[in-house]
């Protein structure tokens, strides 16, 4: 495969990044970023490569990244570790104040869900809150961590948290594949209750 003189660079200004990340060329190569990293050297210190893998044939080789190379892609891994801790902010919030250091629960039941009412209020419009019951069918709180930018989406975090069942919080996280599957469940749901819930007894 004769890869080793392509210039990611050039590939990105041309193609453009969508393009770019999706781009399979005659051997269906791929790029993919390998650290080659001595433990414990800084981010700056790190030797980065490009490596071309062909998942028809499986011929791979690597080189390293060219200077230019090097600086799009610390200036870019830079941005998206920005971007990623905004989208996190309210989500590590929420732990750093009810997790204790060996992540267990600091608090459970009707103590944590007031406790989180009140810590909401710090974070407007980032945290959802719905209801469902619990195991002892008590009023019991779902919390919704969306996962997002303007103009970018990762997935969501659901925090549930039963109030008498004497369990602590479960937590589950959803892209849109698992969403689209759950909401299949969720009408079916509906449905039941429209045919025959309680209220046609």
């Amino acid at each position: 495969m004769q890869v080793g003189g392509r210039n990611m660079v050039a590939d990105r200004k041309r193609l453009g990044p969508a393009v770019w990340k999706k781009k399979q060329a005659r051997h269906s190569r791929m790029y993919e970023k390998i650290f080659k990293t001595k433990s414990g050297a800084p981010a700056e210190q790190r030797d980065p490569t490009v490596n071309y893998y062909c998942s028809k044939c499986k011929a791979h080789t690597d080189r390293k990244m060219e200077p230019d190379e090097r600086e799009l892609f610390w200036r870019h891994d830079h941005d998206e570790d920005i971007r990623r801790k905004e989208m996190f902010r309210p989500y590590h919030d929420f732990l750093k104040v009810f997790h204790d250091k060996d992540e267990s629960w600091k608090w459970t039941g009707w103590d944590l869900i007031e406790r989180i009412e009140r810590w909401m209020k710090k974070w407007p419009g980032r945290v959802e809150n719905y209801r469902c019951d619990d195991s002892y069918h008590a009023s019991s709180d779902i919390y919704v961590f969306h996962h997002e930018l303007r103009d970018y989406y990762w997935g969501t975090t659901f925090v549930y948290v039963p109030q008498c069942s004497g369990d602590p919080p479960a937590e589950w996280f959803f892209y849109d594949n698992h969403a689209k599957a759950f909401l299949k469940l969720l009408k079916s749901v509906v449905g039941k209750h429209k045919e025959k819930g309680d209220d046609k007894l």
